[in-house]
């Protein structure tokens, strides 16, 4: 009996996790005051014909609150960019283009570094070359040292990107960071290290060893998929680490007319979560980074303001680096954090996979089913 009740209770709540994003979806765009953090660009695998992109289109324009659907063959991949309002969310999407033989993924932030003249006038022109290349969706760029950190979103050729850059005056260079999941060992990571360094594309590779693997930070123009490949048979499971979060950074402006540092800082750290705190000076004036914590854009202002300070956001570009965030664990790829297969209540559960904190073990839930009681508990942090 304990083993069935548990079982029931699991898979009640693998159904609630399902439909709750819809539900709140839907209840949240009925509001008309939601601003959709759905992604818009898309990247496929699958058949290029028009007839199969018309059906691809069709697949996902029936989706709620789906306005415009635009699937074209460009840049070696099929192209998806979706205008809606948010009501369906991206696991929809996936779903509906998997209905119709196509494998759907978000197009992630592409990292750069540029390399070339600290001049204002100088990066303006550089963002302007970029935004001008065949594919790009958008451009943001934090000036640093030697000359710029670059992101863009979109799908185009890195030689198009590169000769951009050069024209502008700047030597761009590809760069993300990744997990490798294996052995501790020297010599193990040392046969990792050779492994992606022949991969084809791969300019530079730099390592940091943590328990259970090391992390790693690639300079090149070079997939995930090839990677992954590489690192397999050096022993090595291999993920990205995704996009960088960085610091949040606000220019900062006090009502007295004087800046007092201390008084702003006391008024910060009572927030729940707001991680760590630094005040400086430069050129433009007094600037907040705070890195780290879980304390929102709307609390820090609203907490600032309180105090007598007036806070004004700046938007920066954090690069990828060989360090993960504090107590991030260590993500599985993406076919293990989106899980398609529907739960059916008095069917055996979907099985999963789950990597462990130190990244050095996979968990499958399989493993456990029949021989004791499982629960599991799901929650979220909003």
């Amino acid at each position: 009996m304990r083993t069935t009740f548990v079982g029931r209770v699991f898979l009640a709540c693998i159904v609630l996790l399902a439909v709750m994003p819809m539900a709140y979806a839907q209840d949240t765009a009925a509001k008309g005051d939601r601003q959709s953090a759905v992604p818009r660009l898309y990247v496929a695998t699958g058949p290029t014909s028009e007839a199969d992109l018309a059906r691809l289109r069709a697949a996902i324009g029936k989706l709620a609150g789906v306005q415009k659907v635009e699937a074209r063959a460009e840049f070696g991949a099929i192209t998806v960019t979706i205008d809606g309002d948010g009501s369906s969310t991206q696991s929809l999407f996936a779903a509906a283009a998997k209905s119709v033989g196509f494998v759907l993924r978000p197009v992630s932030p592409r990292y750069y570094i540029a390399t070339g003249s600290e001049v204002e006038s100088d990066l303006s022109r550089l963002h302007m070359a970029l935004e001008k290349v065949p594919g790009v969706e958008q451009v943001e760029m934090s000036g640093r040292t030697g000359g710029a950190g670059v992101r863009i979103t979109g799908v185009m050729g890195y030689p198009t990107l590169t000769a951009a850059g050069k024209v502008a005056g700047y030597e761009l260079r590809e760069l993300a960071s990744y997990v490798a999941a294996g052995s501790s060992a020297k010599a193990d990571l040392d046969r990792l290290h050779a492994a992606l360094g022949k991969t084809a594309g791969v300019e530079q590779v730099e390592m940091q060893g943590l328990i259970g693997g090391a992390t790693l930070l690639i300079y090149g123009d070079v997939g995930e998929a090839a990677l992954a490949a590489a690192a397999k048979p050096a022993g090595f499971a291999l993920w990205s680490l995704g996009s960088p979060s960085g610091p949040r950074v606000f220019r900062i402006k006090s009502g007295s007319g004087t800046l007092d540092s201390e008084k702003l800082r006391q008024a910060l750290q009572k927030l729940e979560g707001i991680g760590e705190i630094e005040i400086r000076t430069d050129s433009d004036g007094p600037q907040l980074s705070i890195t780290g914590g879980s304390a929102q854009p709307e609390g820090i202002l609203a907490a600032a303001a309180a105090a007598g300070f007036t806070l004004r956001p700046v938007r920066t570009v954090a690069l990828p680096t060989l360090t993960p965030e504090a107590d991030r664990n260590t993500p599985p790829d993406y076919d293990n954090r989106v899980l398609e297969e529907l739960a059916v209540v008095g069917m055996p559960p979907p099985d999963f996979n789950l990597l462990s904190k130190d990244g050095g073990t996979q968990i499958r839930l399989s493993d456990y089913l029949g021989k004791k009681p499982i629960v599991l508990m799901f929650g979220s942090c909003t």
